[in-house]
């Protein structure tokens, strides 16, 4: 099927790559964010309201979305959509660990195409995503944003751009998505508690009720949230309450109503909880 970019398309903002080579002499303390443990560089959980690609170029990588946890190889990719919780984790055993990373935004009717698991590039589509990477670090250097085709005029500019946009067409179009998960014991029983937790994120839980829902001690629940998530298992219930947080803000709902559908005792409480995840008050988001 071959579908036309100026009818689902607007053109993509890059907003931030990032390529990351982790081996025996990678040095953690210098890249925010990424910490090391037994061996193993871990990447903790964060969201963001943009798009994201994680490329693996070389060696194997550990990928949790959401509840769901995915192992990706060479040439091999995979999306998080806006708003979706995600950390990922590369072990000794697999150095060195190459990767390519988009941070961009769409406006597309086809994007959530793009969220259905690991998506596995052939070498001509590996090649020609190495060279539109190279294109875009050349011309943002340390510009945070590229600005949209209609407000430049290098060409090269363009074309990286458009590049970027005719991939992902294509990678929606003609790629069927692996959607084969991690099938370890512990993987399983992790997205079993994220289940939960979304079911029951308009109402209030501690980390006791949590286990009592799961049939799990609190202590191995903590250490699956450690593992996995990267962040206690509390602090990703709050996560998940944020994002739930910015769809009921978009959708015209006032700052304190978003505070009581999501069982927070006050509307400050929740204000304060709101910047500390997003960095704006949820009154500054409505305002976006």
């Amino acid at each position: 099927m071959t579908l036309s970019t100026e009818h689902y398309f607007n053109t993509p903002v890059i907003y931030a790559l990032v390529e990351r080579i982790f081996n025996e002499n990678f040095n953690p303390t210098l890249f925010m964010g990424i910490k090391k443990e037994q061996g193993t560089f871990f990447y903790p959980g964060e969201m963001h309201d943009y798009w994201e690609i994680v490329y693996v170029e070389k060696g194997k990588l550990t990928v949790a979305e959401d509840e769901k946890i995915y192992e990706l190889s060479e040439c091999q990719a995979i999306f998080h959509a806006p708003m979706e919780f995600h950390s990922f984790w590369a072990k000794s055993e697999d150095f060195p660990v190459k990767l390519k990373i988009f941070s961009f935004g769409i406006d597309t009717t086809l994007a959530h195409n793009l969220s259905k698991g690991v998506f596995t590039f052939d070498i001509d589509q590996a090649d020609r995503f190495a060279d539109i990477f190279e294109l875009i670090k050349k011309h943002t250097q340390n510009i945070q944003e590229l600005p949209h085709p209609s407000e430049i005029n290098h060409i090269d500019k363009v074309r990286a751009l458009k590049g970027f946009e005719n991939f992902l067409l294509e990678i929606i179009s003609d790629n069927s998505p692996d959607r084969t998960l991690n099938a370890k014991a512990g993987a399983k029983r992790y997205q079993e508690v994220v289940r939960i937790l979304k079911e029951n994120v308009h109402d209030r839980l501690t980390v006791e009720e949590i286990s009592k829902l799961s049939h799990l001690s609190v202590t191995y629940i903590k250490k699956l949230f450690n593992l996995y998530a990267g962040c206690g298992v509390i602090q990703h219930f709050t996560k998940l309450k944020m994002a739930k947080a910015i769809k009921y803000l978009k959708e015209g709902y006032s700052v304190g109503e978003v505070a009581d559908m999501l069982s927070f005792s006050s509307s400050n409480y929740f204000s304060s909880a709101f910047k500390k995840e997003t960095g704006m008050s949820p009154g500054a988001y409505k305002q976006k």
